[in-house]
């Protein structure tokens, strides 16, 4: 007679096998023990079994579930005779529960053994032409219980960083997502990288800024935000609006693209008192969010800021730019300066 039940033994009972597995929050289990007879082991009747609920359970107010054998021990193309008996080389799921268990809840800290489930197996072994006396087996099946706030960076659960983690390891720049363990973002100040160049008063630009993927999964621009500084002063239409550079805003890895770009030209028209490099400042910030298990994910945005510095140049600034004049009347070097000097034009006098 085959016995099931899920009364509770001894608690203090031997464990003669001891596993570890992790149950993930919010995930549905079908728990189950299993057997493994060796290839040199001898035929085994298993007569009955017992699970011991745990007494630390994560399944809310639902019940523990009962337990069956496996189907495998009783199937039709096995015979009677060999129903419930193990043979030798034989391995698989030897009771297995009939309803799921859910984790909805979780401890107050994450450890090895969160839960403890015993499977007692009742079996007899086949010797000498006999099934001899009943023997008992007890597998202790240790559960971690995970979760996303546990303190530890688990990717195959989705997981990118984890708020508890002492660490911080991936997290954005302000800090990270409770509810989804994904780095959690907020645009910044600071110059993520820095450009220098030049304009030359009178001339008419159109300022542009780039994006470089430099990472190895494809990127979506997402937001903008430009900030210019002192622009306005050197230009009587002002600086202009800012758009996109492109149309398509997927950036492979290693793709440069034209990010931004002003709408209409940029007028440069009014001289600064004083030639600097940093005459005019320009931050173009770009929110942009990642590809991850193949698809953008959209629930981060990383956020990244180019810092264009432009120096503006002019005839009489006191540098001599060979590129533009033949000198400058107000280089204190006097280079390329002729015998009568260096006219209002930035050329020779002889």
């Amino acid at each position: 007679m085959l016995i099931f039940s899920t009364s509770s033994f001894a608690r203090a009972s031997q464990c003669d096998h001891t596993f570890y597995a992790t149950l993930r929050d919010g995930e549905e289990y079908k728990l189950s023990n299993t057997v493994n007879n060796p290839s040199d082991g001898v035929p085994f009747l298993v007569k009955g079994f017992t699970v011991e609920p745990p007494i630390s359970d994560y399944n809310g107010d639902a019940p523990f579930p009962d337990f069956s054998f496996a189907d495998w021990l009783t199937a039709n193309d096995r015979p009677k005779k060999r129903h419930n008996v193990v043979m030798p080389g034989e391995s698989g799921k030897l009771i297995k529960a009939d309803d799921y268990y859910k984790i909805d809840r979780v401890p107050n800290k994450r450890d090895k053994k969160n839960m403890l489930v015993r499977y007692k197996m009742i079996y007899s072994n086949w010797v000498d032409d006999a099934w001899q006396k009943d023997r008992e087996n007890v597998d202790c099946m240790y559960y971690e219980i995970s979760w996303c706030g546990d303190g530890q960076v688990e990717p195959k659960y989705g997981e990118q960083c984890d708020p508890k983690d002492p660490n911080k390891k991936n997290w954005g720049t302000d800090g990270c997502t409770q509810s989804t363990c994904k780095p959690k973002n907020k645009p910044h100040d600071k110059c993520d990288q820095s450009f220098y160049d030049k304009l030359r008063a009178g001339g008419v630009y159109e300022l542009t800024d780039t994006f470089t993927n430099t990472g190895e999964v494809d990127l979506k621009l997402n937001s903008y935000k430009v900030d210019a500084y002192r622009a306005n002063d050197f230009s009587k239409l002002g600086f202009p609006k800012v758009v996109w550079g492109v149309s398509d805003k997927l950036v492979k890895p290693n793709q440069k693209v034209t990010s931004l770009k002003t709408k209409r030209d940029y007028e440069l028209d009014i001289y600064p008192l004083k030639r600097k490099k940093d005459n005019i400042f320009i931050k173009y910030g770009i929110g942009y969010f990642a590809k991850d298990k193949g698809e953008i994910d959209k629930s981060v945005e990383y956020y990244y800021n180019t810092c264009q510095f432009y120096e503006i140049t002019w005839c009489g600034d006191g540098v001599f730019d060979k590129k533009y004049e033949q000198c400058d009347p107000a280089d204190p070097n006097k280079q390329n300066w002729g015998s009568g000097g260096c006219s209002k034009t930035c050329k020779a006098i002889n």
